[in-house]
């Protein structure tokens, strides 16, 4: 390969590489951007989610009811228990959404009825209140924060099985759950509490446009149609700089297919070993700064799905061009 051919070669390789890179760290971006926005989502909505229902009950007493989440054993959910507009009682069984901890940990299983007190606070809880809270016997486990300003930031959270002493009529319980939220209230009536009611929260008031999730599908849309743009822009311009290289080989008798076999397995080669760099940094950077399992595992379930889009729009990119070079050979001999 003389010189010149040495140096197009590079200079085509570290553009090629340059935009692995571009794609790469757009993919990065939007996981990360799309996993704090479900982080705010929840905080927002004091680990709500997006639609909890809340029911109450006319004539049984809140230690009633309280006293009989445990024996619910069918699908996973989350118990919020509302004793004012700061301090609320909290249950999960199986599954739960773990917030972001600046010190200690949050709950979990072994926490609840098993005779204990615990609590864990906001990082902008007061002194003043901490202290009552260790007053009344309580342990402070954990104390909640992201690294930005939230509503949990301010609130506190008491393990419910400790407040089923409480002589109160029913306050709002808060309930959640991913898996089927039917039968867990079918459960609850089972279990005598046949005049409970129930309301369905909306995306209002408080769940604003930051916690509401109806702009996330066009963002997703938004960004699949730029990874597809981006990735036949890469494509395109591989292919359009080795235009001349494949008619040069074709002349010399070299089938096109043999050349495209070369080309699609040196575009997987550089292109993945380019994501995977970018990606290990990405990984690591979310792991060490959230020291959270759920959202380092999150983000590279993004990444290895972004990769395999860039591979399939990509692929749709070569069999574009692929069959745009066969018209064209196929024309040219029809021409001579």
């Amino acid at each position: 390969m003389s010189n010149v051919n040495k140096f197009k070669y590079f200079n085509f390789l570290i553009i090629f590489i340059v935009l692995s890179i571009l794609g790469s760290c757009l993919v990065v971006i939007f996981s990360l951007y799309q996993l704090k926005q479900k982080e705010l989502q929840m905080l927002s909505s004091h680990l709500y989610g997006p639609s909890p229902f809340v029911f109450m009950s006319t004539n049984k007493e809140d230690s009633e009811i309280i006293n009989n989440f445990s024996e619910i054993k069918k699908e996973a959910f989350t118990v919020f228990y509302e004793i004012d507009e700061l301090s609320k009682g909290y249950y999960f069984h199986k599954e739960n959404y773990m917030p972001p901890m600046i010190k200690g940990r949050f709950f979990d299983e072994g926490d609840f009825y098993n005779q204990k007190k615990i609590a864990v606070v906001g990082k902008n809880v007061s002194e003043s209140i901490i202290k009552e809270i260790k007053e009344s016997d309580y342990e402070i486990i954990g104390v909640m924060g992201a690294d930005y300003q939230s509503d949990i930031d301010r609130l506190v959270y008491y393990n419910l099985d400790s407040l089923i002493d409480l002589e109160k009529e029913s306050n709002p319980f808060i309930l959640v759950s991913d898996k089927n939220i039917e039968a867990i209230l079918s459960e609850l009536k089972i279990q005598s509490f046949d005049d409970v009611s129930i309301i369905q929260r909306s995306s209002n008031g408080t769940f604003n446009f930051i916690t509401d999730e109806s702009f996330h599908p066009f963002l997703t849309a938004i960004i699949l149609l730029l990874l597809a743009l981006y990735s036949f822009t890469m494509i395109y311009c591989y292919y359009f700089d080795k235009n001349n290289e494949i008619k040069i080989l074709w002349l010399m008798g070299v089938h096109y297919n043999s050349f495209f076999r070369v080309s699609i397995m040196n575009f997987i080669l550089t292109f993945t070993g380019t994501y995977s760099l970018i990606s290990f940094f990405s990984f690591v950077y979310i792991f060490v700064q959230s020291q959270m399992e759920r959202l380092a595992l999150g983000h590279l379930n993004n990444l290895i799905m972004g990769f395999f889009l860039i591979l399939f729009f990509s692929m749709v990119g070569i069999i574009y061009f692929y069959i745009r070079t066969i018209l064209r050979f196929r024309m040219e001999e029809y021409a001579k």
